[in-house]
């Protein structure tokens, strides 16, 4: 699916170059040395080329809704092309140039949202507006929010609140969480992947076998449960997820809408459960 899908930069273009960026980023973390990693990083510079041209920055002159859509996955991107190694001068003068704007809108995001750019104002060395890192104190797992409060609609912010303290799982050595909020998280992820198995969704069955791996609840029945699932229900294509019943609205964009975060979910959990550790650095930039 990753390699046979091209970006169209309308709509949510910039979220979906991000989720394929991450997922060949975790392609190469997971390649033994020397073996495809020259392959996987010319595919990244293929599909990162957008990126080098001025089109693509186009957030400074976008409404408030388009940048508040978009925002998040454009510093993402940035902060994974930098993490492969190659030249992002180009594009961090562009978020310098966005960062006023950046800031007039950091009061009316999301907990999970804000915490994220905590993470990519630290990597780029941006000024913080005020305490970003501040905001977890108000979201869903502060709040101890139930598994029947949290629902399907709520669940990829709880998720995000573990993803972000670990860096979506390249800091595994992460201290965030109190014991409190421990035996919490203990109590409340496994109800939910029960739950999402059961809907037969490995979207978010995903999402949670990565929190579980976070966390180390990796003694959980419910973890090798959802590593179980996940495992038997790929699809004979290498993919994860029905989403056949799409294909009448989305034609030939289901692959790129949909299946690509499913896949890029499950391979995040499969990597972060199989790998032993996460590398300071993921690649080189190619020669030209």
């Amino acid at each position: 699916v990753a390699r046979n899908i091209k970006i169209v930069f309308t709509g949510k273009g910039k979220k979906k170059l991000v989720e394929i960026l991450d997922a060949y980023l975790g392609l190469l973390r997971a390649a033994p040395e020397g073996q495809n990693q020259e392959a996987i990083l010319e595919r990244i510079a293929e599909l990162a080329e957008p990126t080098w041209t001025a089109a693509y920055h186009d957030l400074d002159t976008a409404d408030d809704t388009q940048l508040k859509q978009d925002s998040t996955s454009y510093l993402r991107a940035a902060y994974l092309l930098d993490r492969a190694g190659f030249d992002t001068a180009f594009y961090r003068a562009h978020i310098l140039r966005l960062l006023p704007r950046l800031n007039d809108q950091m009061t009316r995001r999301g907990t999970d949202q804000r915490m994220a750019f905590h993470t990519y104002y630290a990597y780029f060395n941006l000024p913080e507006p005020f305490s970003l890192a501040a905001a977890f104190q108000s979201g869903l797992i502060a709040a101890r929010a139930s598994p029947e409060q949290i629902g399907h609609g709520a669940i990829y912010q709880f998720t995000h609140e573990i993803f972000v303290p670990y860096e979506f799982g390249e800091k595994l050595d992460a201290q965030f969480f109190s014991a409190d909020d421990l035996a919490y998280l203990r109590q409340a992820l496994p109800i939910l992947t029960h739950d999402s198995i059961s809907r037969n969704d490995p979207d978010v069955t995903g999402e949670l076998s990565s929190c579980m791996r976070y966390l180390c609840f990796t003694n959980l029945p419910s973890y090798r449960e959802s590593l179980t699932y996940l495992l038997e229900s790929q699809r004979p294509e290498g993919t994860w997820g029905d989403y056949d019943r799409f294909i009448a609205t989305l034609g030939s964009h289901v692959d790129q809408a949909l299946t690509l975060h499913t896949v890029l979910v499950v391979l995040d959990a499969l990597h972060s459960a199989f790998a032993d550790t996460a590398p300071e650095s993921v690649g080189v930039k190619p020669d030209p």
